[in-house]
């Protein structure tokens, strides 16, 4: 199962992986490829999936005995098919490939329905060092060039995010084309998929969750900003807003290090957004808070290593905070360090964290780092050279 927000790739994978299994000497006619948004195919039913095996078996007998490899895309267009991918699962000779575009959504549907048979992953759009593959661009180490030409990459990564379209359009079409995207999620992935009451509150929400990178989100706050705007909403609409922005992949929420669930629970999440590139469609100011946006691509960069994340505010600040098997890693990010406030800032963080947690990893990454090296045993790292390892 192959789960991420629209747009990311996952029918091109799909493509590839169909390319991969006919090169391996998989026959051409035992793939079978299905667009489940496709307008001919709306409103399907899911029990007119089978009719897509029915078909497949009268045009094709002779290949009825043979593993049959069936893609489905964008699943979750047709309601109630879990019990057609299970029945599928158990009883036929095939290997199922499903994608869908609200992730989390997706994950709770399906694990009840298979328990535990089926494999998940999810697809994020193209990473600062996958865009950089994704263009053919090759950087030689020690060479000056190659660090100005990877600093300018980065610059701009960090202003148009990953998907793939978006990476080959012309500047000019870039912020059309993330506009539309803005439009898609919210309308369908939001909208549609929750069946939202309070349209206005949704868009304001999608709107102040794309806008802030790396922010502390508390939904009491939030309550009494839209209450002081004259908007009439309850604080349980907010929680399942959040949520709703959440499970459709938008938005990824982290809580304090602690080791109290209590505490974890009853002060704020920070949140990331899934690409930065949204920010074009929700911001007059897309290019302000680069620190944050950098912090960004820094947790996405970790998020898919594994493990918990979380984030420290015990009177230092830590921005991230990496706990994956045996090994606790303690990040600050920044954009400009070279200001002795700022360096000592972060540094002094890191420190407070190293008193309690002395055998932990320590990292300062910087877009920018000072001159001076930072104590024993922080690392300072580049923030260019750390994305691309």
């Amino acid at each position: 199962m192959l789960r991420g927000i629209r747009r990311s790739g996952k029918t091109s994978l799909f493509y590839h992986t169909m390319r991969r299994l006919e090169a391996s000497g998989v026959a051409r006619e035992q793939i079978l490829y299905v667009n489940l948004e496709d307008d001919r195919l709306y409103p399907i039913r899911a029990d007119e999936l089978d009719l897509i095996l029915q078909a497949h078996g009268e045009l094709l007998p002779e290949f009825q005995k043979k593993p049959l490899y069936l893609f489905l895309d964008e699943i979750q267009a047709v309601n109630g098919w879990e019990r057609f991918v299970r029945r599928v699962h158990d009883t036929e000779h095939a290997a199922l490939f499903v994608t869908g575009s609200a992730p989390h959504l997706l994950g709770r549907q399906i694990a009840p329905v298979l328990r535990g048979r089926c494999l998940s992953y999810e697809l994020l759009p193209l990473s600062f060092s996958e865009s950089i593959r994704f263009r053919d661009l090759t950087f030689e180490t020690y060479s000056r060039t190659s660090k100005a030409m990877a600093v300018n990459v980065l610059e701009e990564y960090l202003r148009w995010g990953g998907f793939p379209e978006i990476l080959l359009a012309e500047e000019p079409l870039r912020r059309k084309i993330v506009t539309e995207y803005a439009d898609v999620l919210y309308y369908r992935d939001l909208l549609d998929e929750f069946s939202v009451r309070n349209e206005h509150v949704m868009r304001l929400l999608l709107k102040h969750s794309l806008s802030h990178p790396a922010a502390l989100v508390s939904p009491h706050k939030l309550y009494h900003d839209f209450r002081s705007q004259g908007v009439r909403i309850s604080k349980n609409t907010i929680y399942e807003y959040l949520r709703f922005l959440e499970e459709a992949g938008l938005i990824y929420s982290v809580p304090i290090f602690a080791q109290s669930l209590r505490k974890q629970e009853q002060n704020p999440k920070k949140t990331y957004i899934a690409d930065l590139g949204l920010m074009q469609a929700f911001t007059a100011q897309p290019d302000k808070d680069q620190g944050r946006k950098l912090e960004n691509l820094i947790f996405l960069k970790k998020r898919v290593l594994g493990g918990e994340l979380f984030y420290c505010s015990d009177g230092h600040e830590v921005d991230i905070v990496h706990h994956a098997g045996a090994n606790l890693t303690f990040t600050n990010v920044c954009w400009p360090v070279e200001s002795p406030q700022t360096s000592r800032r972060e540094i002094a963080g890191l420190t407070a964290a190293f008193q309690r947690f002395p055998q932990a990893e320590f990292e300062l990454i910087g877009h920018e780092l000072p001159k001076n090296q930072a104590p024993a045993p922080i690392v300072q790292k580049s923030a260019w050279q750390y994305l691309l390892e």
